[in-house]
């Protein structure tokens, strides 16, 4: 049996006293003990382990001396306790090229002196907390340590800074922080390089959580919550972390991954300038996280409150991947901003894909908004975009599931999927400079909309134009003239187009290599909204000479009941049209789902070689194929 024993902020392994028992004589024996056990240090892969069994916050004795070991003792047999300051402070003054972990002790000294598993730890200090001599917040200068432009709100100073490179903060959910009045500043500053925090379920602040400074890169925030709690009654006004976390310029390589944000009062993500002014913010991943903005039921409901936003004009970002990510309920608590908003600065290469964005209340603000757009590409794509609320979402042209505007040449939107809007814009593209801006939007699927084309000019939409506001129209768009699902003979599973080039008015012919997108969508007396654009059927690759043509695709399903769209696409350019008019599809659905089995023998050697061997085996193959219906 083993006992393991912490001490120092090390944890040690020593085996159990074993009693010699040795007779002499009738009735008699002497016990033997052996030798103290020698310590063996626990191999977890990391250089130096500190485990925090305190609290409270209180400094190291000797920082440097790889013990973790304050002025105040505890447990049976007493030992110097390990508290989450001494522990940074250990880890900072370490030598280079230690890799460290920080992490709990199985049982943590609470303030009031009893013992748990899990902790919180005050960040409002009284002297029970932070005993005298107390200490200080480790960085007094957040302008200096940081690298910051400038103090933003009152995150002047900073709690917890971890200066040294390769530290490991992992809280097991074990360890965390409270707070009791409107009061403090930011929690932890990291600065170093390939630092993480990783395992946590409570971060909480006045101001700010966590700060990825100018000097900072490859950080990692992993598998934790920083959420704001709904209370009754109220809590004061402000009481809520107002920034989760900020990264400033001159960060590399941040990733933030399955992390719950939740009540922000400002931000979940905040990206700030650095006082360097060259520098820009290089790579950032925000991946497979939440963010949810209910109604908090306190007295910090926000004004505004973003997912990912710059603080100004003067920040700009590279590489920034914004993925697998949910997003709803902005603006249920009363906020009024757009949630991802890369306004001003320059942005290069900015990839936001695969994101759900719900909207549960009908305010007027835009889930994504860009301008500002480098020389690298800006991608908008298989996002889905839903409305759940009441009535319809807003009212007012310029308010879009995805808006840009200014100098966005070189972004793209396709292949995103919109859920209700109806009476509002689902693209909109305003962009002013240059004059020839061109931003690839196709492939794009929507219901729950309202929005016509009219004939003369396959470029004007109309009904407030609530499908695309002055995105592309570049180019003019081919149309539909017949839409005809073969239901002769049965099991044709195939929908033939009939397309015209491009009619009068609206801008340019595109050149003669053209991609035609085809969609389909439902009549409102069918239970859809007559846009036409509720699936995506597929893309035709012709030229403008070979129009008028019949085109087919693969489609299952009815014509009848339906109507069908297209959208043009110029090959060598880029640039895209509106969606054309509508055509009525015809046709009854005769692709029912099917399957077939072809059985057969092996290959002719196969049969010979087991004729001649007289092995009475028999092979048998199957062939299975499937059509099934179109959703």
């Amino acid at each position: 049996m083993q006992s393991a024993h912490y001490f120092g902020g090390r944890r040690f392994v020593a085996g159990l006293t074993v009693l010699l028992l040795s007779f002499s004589g009738l009735g008699t024996f002497t016990i033997a003990y052996p030798a103290e056990a020698k310590a063996e240090a626990l191999d977890n892969g990391f250089s130096q382990t500190f485990y925090v069994n305190d609290a409270r916050d209180i400094a190291d004795v000797s920082p440097g001396d790889g013990v973790c070991a304050t002025r105040f003792s505890a447990g049976s047999p007493a030992a110097p306790t390990c508290t989450l300051y001494a522990a940074i402070q250990e880890a900072n003054a370490r030598p280079v090229g230690e890799s460290i972990l920080i992490a709990p002790a199985p049982q943590i000294r609470q303030v009031d002196g009893s013992y748990a598993p899990s902790a919180e730890i005050d960040l409002n200090w009284n002297t029970t907390n932070n005993p005298t001599p107390q200490v200080t917040e480790m960085s007094l200068s957040m302008v200096a340590d940081s690298g910051i432009s400038g103090v933003i709100d009152a995150d002047y100073y900073s709690r917890y800074w971890v200066k040294h490179n390769n530290v490991t903060l992992d809280f097991q959910n074990r360890l965390g922080w409270k707070i009791a009045t409107d009061s403090g500043y930011n929690v932890l500053l990291f600065t170093g390089k390939d630092q993480t925090f990783r395992n946590f379920t409570k971060l909480t602040s006045a101001e700010a959580g966590i700060y990825v400074g100018a000097t900072a890169e490859n950080f990692s925030l992993l598998n934790g919550a920083i959420i704001n709690p709904a209370t009754s009654p109220a809590l004061p006004s402000n009481y809520a972390i107002e920034r989760s976390v900020v990264i400033v310029e001159g960060a590399k390589n941040t990733v933030i991954q399955n992390i719950a944000f939740e009540r922000a009062y400002w931000d979940a993500v905040l990206l700030a300038p650095a006082s360097n002014t060259s520098l820009a913010i290089d790579g950032l991943t925000i991946d497979r996280s939440r963010w949810d903005q209910p109604v908090n039921g306190g007295g910090y409901d926000p004004v505004y409150n973003f997912f990912v936003r710059n603080w100004s004009s003067a920040v700009s970002g590279n590489n920034i991947l914004i993925t697998n990510n949910s997003v709803r309920a902005w603006g249920a608590d009363g906020g009024n901003s757009n949630v991802i908003s890369l306004v001003n600065g320059t942005w290069n290469n900015v990839m936001i894909r695969g994101n759900t964005f719900t909207a549960t209340v009908n305010q007027s603000v835009n889930p994504i908004i860009v301008n500002g757009v480098g020389a690298t590409t800006t991608t908008v794509r298989d996002n889905t975009f839903a409305y759940a609320g009441p009535g319809n979402r807003g009212s007012t042209v310029d308010y879009a599931w995805v808006r840009s505007y200014a100098n966005t040449n070189g972004m793209q939107i396709f292949n995103n999927r919109f859920v209700g809007g109806n009476n509002t814009v689902q693209i909109a593209n305003q962009a002013t400079t240059p004059a020839s801006t061109t931003v690839p939007t196709f492939r794009n699927t929507m219901t729950g909309v309202a929005g016509t084309v009219t004939s003369a000019n396959e470029n004007t939409l109309v009904t407030n134009a609530n499908i695309y506001n002055n995105s592309n129209g570049l180019i003019r768009t081919t149309y539909p003239t017949l839409a005809r699902v073969i239901d002769v003979p049965a099991q044709s599973c195939q929908i033939d187009l009939t397309i015209a080039p491009p009619g009068t008015g609206g801008n340019a012919i595109p050149t003669q290599a053209i991609y035609v997108d085809v969609y389909l969508g439902r009549t409102t007396a069918s239970g859809g909204d007559n846009v036409g654009l509720e699936q995506y059927l597929g893309r035709i690759s012709t030229t403008q000479a070979a129009l008028p043509a019949v085109f087919s695709l693969p489609y299952t399903g009815a014509g009848a009941g339906n109507v069908v769209r297209l959208q043009t696409t110029e090959a060598a350019t880029g640039r895209t049209s509106q969606y054309s008019r509508t055509v009525a599809a015809t046709g009854a659905d005769t692709c029912a789902p099917q399957s077939w089995i072809k059985q057969g023998v092996g290959s002719a050697k196969l049969k010979a070689f087991l004729q001649r061997k007289r092995i009475p085996l028999r092979s048998v193959r199957f062939s299975l194929i499937f059509k099934l219906r179109s959703l």
